[in-house]
């Protein structure tokens, strides 16, 4: 930890992941610390001891797997979590991963990883190396506090380096190192040159056998004094044939002598140590009298001091031989322990442990006697292998399949329902083999993959049922779940499965499947049939509809009830989709057995098996005859009704529209009088021109015709003509122009229309309705029509679009007009704008007029609700516009609206076809 936060040391050579990696983490507050090879790597987590490592596996010099392998060889950083990162295939096989775990890899990451994926991997290592810390922290801080306050030395060696990893405080002081000295320190170092190599390795091999080593031992110190001590060297195993660490337990006999010189100097003194000791404390002659026996040793013997001593205890038996307890040992000059029980005088029987060494006093070989009581220790050890014989036996009468893996996925437990399921008679026959030496490889191969799950990444197998055949041939469906197995280090050792026989539920299931789905009341008909479409049941219900019995069904095609009126593709997409596993729902035209012809409502769905095999279809049935009847009935009705309405709404703007075309047809009729007058009176003028043109001498008479020209020329005004003329045949073009254009719209908006949605131009259809509706609003508002040029053809219903925005538009010009008044002095404006907005089209229609009050705001919508007066409203012209956009298009309509200042409706149409709820 650096201030708080966790610290990652990342070790890889490419500068440029590292940075990654660097910004990575900092992001989420943890401290990075950079090595650019293994060396310094190795030197940094040395030193600054990070929560976490990252390393790459392929760098120049050593390599991941090296440095991995050192980091675990050194006490000091062993535990600490190592992710492997690597671009090449060394983990992406089983075989890497397995490597990488069997050196201590706590995670790897395959490159190029994600972010996500790196940070997800660190955020679990370092949240599992927070619970590790956790749990060991108490049971280290314990065992550390009773270890550095002991006054002997203490110390621990790891297997096969015997690199020493500790060296209690004691130790230290007696050997005058320091805790730097430690690290390079191996256990030979303890001894010094008064131990030789060959002495050493005998002791090494003497507690490699007997599992420890007693005896006295001369060390020397840091200045190279000589140090006896009194020596038991203990060898500790993780697992059977394992070797992990030696621990090496020191009494400095100086120490001892100098007690033994001050006891005979002070009876006194020996007498309060020993009687205040815990543990009986025996002192026999060379003969076997006792010499002294402290107060602990009455208690546990069941006997006073002054009834044995200077006698040899012969009356104090082991219960198990009946031989003296503390018979001396001949020819032997080492200390020994033994366990036994004993009989006390009162007949209690007791369980001691009893440790004889012998002491040089006097000039002659004494022995002590340390006596513990550990009757209650055995009484647990004793109940404890009771629990496990228990468990065992529980475990075996369990009818679950119950099995232990170690990491190589072996055998190392299997009870006797698991033993069956394999086809095995003993354990021995499972154990420390993996599921392809029990079972066929397609099995094993399935339950291995659930394993090497659960065993490199910790993740539980919960409740997946596999079928196991095993190599006899039997066959037995499974429920089962696997757990990582922990040592005390929370690392996984292996996995814990439990298996649930639940072959007879899976076909009792399958029954009731079956059972469930032929219901012989149901009011629709039941068909089910085989994969192939052979009927294999009928409900009444199919009789009654059909007029063929289930005699007469069973075993026939479906196909019996075609019309032969349905399109080929009906039953080519049904098919499909059955054979695709999917449920088909659909309507069909069939004939019954009496060749009456009649419409079905269907749905029809597969029935898969456990593999996933499709094994039945069933089909529910129902008559729509008469519903479908209804339904053309109604759409023809809704047909008549559009139209209606979108005559009726002409019908209202029949007179606005006759106004509107009669101002255009006024002034053409006046400029055509004008342009006749004007005619008449160029008449004149053209025939004395034309008289003049046929004169075939110039003379007398053309100078008269010359002179009339001029005369009628100056009365008929012709400056005023030639301005005027062209003018009126303008305004008269302009005139038939608008009533052309407003007799189209008229013929636009009161169209039919189409009952299938089409594209259409939506800016083209709100212009012509602006324009049909012109008389409604012209007086009140002006019309401003922003169109988006590019908007795409949308896919609707344009004569009912129309009328939805008719309706709009004439809701806006009579709010103005209630907001302005009976005269206005000025015009409102209403403003039509569409956009696109992604998969959308939206339209808004926009006045200024009155707003609509809070109040009625949920109202609006409602039929028939309207607060116009009588005459004026009907309250079908928002529901009109709700029910056309969002019932018949899929879209949606809203507004905004503000009191005094005008409202705005806001239609949204979507660009793709959808079938709307109506249909």
């Amino acid at each position: 930890m650096v201030n708080g936060k966790p610290s990652i040391l990342v070790i890889d050579d490419d500068a440029g992941l590292r940075r990654l990696v660097y910004r990575a983490l900092t992001q989420e507050g943890w401290q990075v610390i950079e090595a650019g090879d293994a060396a310094s790597g190795l030197q940094k987590a040395e030193e600054l001891r990070p929560d976490l490592i990252l390393c790459d596996v392929q760098m120049p010099g050593r390599d991941g797997f090296s440095v991995l392998e050192e980091l675990r060889q050194r006490p000091c950083l062993q535990h600490l979590p190592v992710i492997l990162m690597t671009g090449d295939e060394s983990l992406a096989h089983l075989e890497g991963q397995r490597r990488a775990m069997d050196i201590g890899a706590d995670d790897f990451l395959t490159k190029p990883f994600s972010v996500a994926r790196l940070l997800n991997a660190v955020r679990s290592r370092l949240q599992r190396a927070r619970q590790h810390q956790s749990c060991f922290a108490e049971h280290e801080h314990r065992w550390r506090t009773i270890l550095d306050a002991s006054n002997d030395l203490m110390a621990m060696a790891e297997a096969p380096s015997l690199r020493l990893a500790y060296v209690n405080p004691a130790g230290l002081r007696l050997l005058g190192w320091s805790e730097a000295d430690l690290l390079r320190r191996r256990l030979p170092d303890l001894l010094g040159p008064a131990t030789p190599g060959p002495v050493f390795a005998e002791l090494l091999s003497a507690a490699a056998e007997h599992g420890q080593w007693r005896g006295q031992l001369t060390l020397r110190d840091a200045h190279g004094q000589a140090v006896p001590m009194a020596v038991t060297f203990l060898v500790h195993h993780a697992e059977p044939g394992a070797l992990t660490y030696y621990a090496f337990i020191g009494h400095d006999l100086r120490e001892r002598k100098r007690i033994e010189n001050a006891l005979q100097d002070s009876e006194a003194r020996f007498r309060t140590i020993a009687t205040a000791a815990s543990d009986g404390i025996v002192l026999l002659e060379p003969s076997g009298a006792i010499l002294y026996a402290n107060p602990a040793a009455e208690d546990i013997l069941g006997c006073k001091a002054v009834d044995v001593l200077g006698r040899r205890p012969d009356t104090i038996l082991r219960a198990d031989t009946g031989q003296p307890l503390f018979a001396l040992p001949t020819g032997v000059a080492r200390p020994i322990c033994i366990q036994c029980p004993v009989r006390r005088a009162d007949g209690r029987r007791v369980e001691v442990e009893l440790r004889l060494s012998p002491v040089e006093l006097d000039g002659g070989t004494h022995w002590v006697a340390i006596v513990r009581d550990i009757t209650e220790q055995q009484n647990l050890t004793r109940q404890l292998q009771q629990e496990r014989t228990l468990l065992r036996t529980l475990i075996d009468a369990l009818p679950y399949n119950i099995y232990v893996k170690d990491r190589m996925a072996r055998k190392t437990l299997a009870n006797r329902a698991n033993l069956k399921a394999l086809g095995a008679e003993t354990e021995a026959e499972v154990l420390g083999k993996t599921d392809y030496d029990l079972l066929p490889r397609n099995v094993a191969a399935s339950c291995y993959a659930d394993d090497m799950r659960v065993i490199l990444h910790g993740e539980p197998v919960i409740n997946r049922r596999e079928l196991i055949i095993n190599n006899a041939g039997g066959r037995q469906w499974l429920e089962t779940t696997k757990l990582p197995l922990r040592d005390e280090q929370g690392e996984i050792v292996g996995l814990v499965g439990i298996g649930r026989d639940i072959t007879e539920h899976l076909a009792a299931e399958a029954r009731l499947r079956m059972l469930s789905q032929v219901i012989e009341q149901a009011p629709v008909a039941v068909v089910i049939t085989d994969a192939e479409g052979r009927i294999e049941y009928v409900n009444p219900r199919f009789t009654e509809l059909t007029g063929y019995t289930a005699g007469e069904a069973r075993g026939q095609n479906p196909r019996i009830l075609k019309s032969g009126r349905m399109d080929p593709a009906v039953y080519q997409d049904l098919w499909n989709t059955i054979l695709g596993g999917r449920v088909w729902r659909g309507e069909l035209h069939n004939r019954k057995k009496n060749g009456e012809l009649f419409w079905e409502q269907a749905i029809i769905t597969p029935i898969r098996d456990e593999l996933g095999h499709i094994t039945h279809f069933v089909a529910l049935k129902e008559d729509i005859t008469e519903l479908r009847k209804a339904r053309e009935e109604r759409d023809r009705m809704e047909i008549q009704l559009r139209q209606a309405q979108k005559l009726e709404a002409i019908g209202q703007l029949a007179a606005g529209i006759a106004h509107e075309i009669n101002t255009p047809m006024q002034y053409v009729g006046d400029n055509t009088r004008f342009v006749q007058d004007a005619l008449h009176q160029m008449n004149e003028l053209l025939l004395l021109l034309q008289q003049l043109k046929n004169e075939p001498q110039p003379g007398q008479a053309c100078e008269e015709l010359l002179d009339l020209l001029r005369c009628k020329a100056r009365n008929a005004d012709l400056d005023y003509f030639i301005e005027e003329v062209p003018k009126a045949i303008e305004q008269t073009l302009q005139g038939v122009e608008r009533v052309t254009k407003i007799v189209r719209a008229m013929k636009e908006f009161s169209h039919p229309g189409v009952s299938e949605k089409t594209p259409t131009d939506l800016n083209h259809a709100i212009e012509t309705t602006a324009t049909v509706s012109r008389n409604e609003w012209k007086y009140v508002a002006e019309m401003e029509l922003d169109l988006d040029p590019h908007l795409p053809l949308v896919p609707c219903l344009p004569g009912e679009f129309n009328q939805a925005v008719l309706n709009l538009i004439v809701n806006a010009a009579h709010a103005i007009a209630d907001r302005l008044g009976t005269h206005p002095d000025t015009k409102g404006k209403i403003t039509i704008r569409t956009r696109r907005d992604g998969s959308w089209v939206e339209i808004r229609v926009s006045d200024t007029g009155c707003g609509i009050p809070e109040a009625i705001r949920d109202r609006i919508f409602e039929p028939f609700f309207t607060t116009k007066p009588v005459g004026r409203g009907s309250g079908q012209g928002l529901a009109i516009v709700r029910h056309v956009i969002v019932d018949k298009h899929g879209g949606t309509v809203d507004f905004e609206t503000e009191v005094g200042r005008g409202t705005t409706f806001i239609l949204r149409l979507p660009l793709q076809k959808q079938e709307s709820s109506a249909s």
